[in-house]
């Protein structure tokens, strides 16, 4: 893979991709422009991956990041063998790695085997596709009525939710919430009150 990266660093690419953004008004990972391409401090193959990202051309830096929540122009590459695992668990997964190492190899030899969604997709699920639990509730009344001459006296017990069945709210919907597809609200449970009325 080294060979390869090292053959694509000698490729003209007309300038692109473009130079890095700078985020935080910052260069991105100590990159200084304009010095001698960056060598490995030895053939250890961490060092030689390191010296080749840093390396312009290709120039990965311009469009990907080493620090953890900073997204340039392609996605962070921190935490990319965790990441390359859950893509392999996933059920969306079509491409034919079968390790860690194969899955980032593949993304690099063969990049249309599996196009990880860009940031911020919501999916192709159409409209009330999620659905929360069902609803039940049995409300009970008794009343009771206790006439006198022309006037009566009206006694009422009611209970709401009869048989405390516990109805619980919707999941939370919005992608951004970290409780997202969580049910965080229920209704009340078994409720009693009792009434007098007097009616003349």
């Amino acid at each position: 893979m080294i060979a390869f990266l090292t053959w694509v660093s000698h490729i003209d690419n007309a300038n692109w991709p473009p130079r890095p953004i700078l985020v935080s008004a910052a260069t991105p990972q100590g990159i200084a422009f304009g010095a001698p391409a960056p060598t490995a401090a030895s053939s250890d193959p961490i060092a030689l991956g390191e010296a080749l990202f840093r390396r312009t051309p290709p120039g990965c830096f311009s469009c990907h990041s080493t620090q953890p929540g900073v997204q340039v122009v392609g996605p962070s590459l921190a935490g990319i063998g965790t990441r390359a695992g859950e893509v392999l668990k996933s059920s969306a997964y079509a491409g034919s790695a079968r390790s860690t190492d194969d899955y980032i190899r593949e993304s690099i030899l063969h990049p249309s085997a599996y196009v990880v969604p860009a940031l911020g997709t919501q999916g192709t699920a159409g409209r009330n596709t999620v659905r929360g639990p069902g609803y039940e509730r049995v409300d009970f009344s008794l009343i009771k009525r206790f006439p006198i001459d022309r006037s009566r006296v009206e006694f009422r017990w009611e209970v709401f939710n009869l048989f405390n069945r516990a109805n619980f709210g919707t999941p939370d919907f919005n992608i951004s919430n970290r409780t997202v597809g969580t049910i965080t609200s229920a209704d009340d449970g078994r409720n009693m009150q009792f009434g007098l009325r007097f009616i003349w």
